[in-house]
């Protein structure tokens, strides 16, 4: 079944065309003239999502810098860290207490006090990731608001992938927005923004209002970046 979809637009202004064939378990997405798979699950999502979750929007110029703590390889040498991306939450806040720098978490948390804090909740292989939500109890310290109910619904893998797979991958979030209430985003490492991205796009289409500084306890910025 092949169907015209939507189109999005292009770093150059244009627009590109994009539709999907299905098959038996995985589609193929047609962007522009390169084509990806994906599974069917996710571009149903993207299909069902269309009209109110922009596909691959620029942050804008306008858009804060990531805020960095530390690099890739630091955070990946610390003793705790495999324990913390696969569920340890104990380990997860050693990690974190050893890595984040409190005087730049007070300075986000003094520039947008009123900001809800939203973090990348999602399975690391069969289990979950901890170090987000680590990340996201040094705001609840501030007695800033941390939202726990948003989550990744799929199991993504976007180690050492494409951008352009990225895109194909999109991560599928579900659970309550605070509709009007501004968000920063926080995750352990950023490469293309695609989960940030994907986790924008679904809260926006649930109400969410403006767009602050998404926190990045990993890699700098000229290793990993968010467009």
């Amino acid at each position: 079944m092949t169907r015209l979809d939507f189109t999005v637009d292009s770093p150059s202004g244009n627009q590109i065309e994009v539709l999907f064939t299905f098959n038996a378990d995985m589609a193929e997405m047609y962007f522009g003239s390169t084509t990806i798979n994906v599974d069917s699950g996710t571009a149903m999502y993207m299909l069902r999502q269309k009209e109110t979750m922009p596909q691959g929007k620029a942050w804008g110029e306008s858009f804060p810098s990531v805020v960095n703590h530390t690099s890739s390889s630091v955070a990946r040498h610390h003793p705790d860290f495999i324990a913390a991306k696969n569920g340890d939450f104990d380990a997860a806040i050693r990690l974190v207490n050893d890595l984040v720098k409190d005087d730049k978490v007070m300075e986000v948390a003094e520039l947008y006090p009123d900001a809800h804090i939203a973090y990348i909740h999602r399975m690391q292989g069969e289990r979950i990731n901890m170090i987000p939500a680590a990340y996201a109890a040094k705001f609840a310290a501030l007695e800033m608001n941390v939202e726990h109910d948003i989550i990744a619904i799929t199991n993504v893998s976007h180690t050492n992938a494409s951008d352009i797979d990225r895109l194909g991958r999109r991560v599928r979030f579900d659970g309550e927005v605070t509709k009007g209430a501004s968000y920063i985003i926080l995750d352990d490492f950023i490469t293309s923004g695609a989960e940030l991205r994907d986790m924008r796009d679904y809260i926006s289409s649930k109400g969410g209002a403006m767009w602050w500084p998404s926190q990045h306890l990993g890699t700098a910025v000229s290793e990993d970046s968010v467009t």
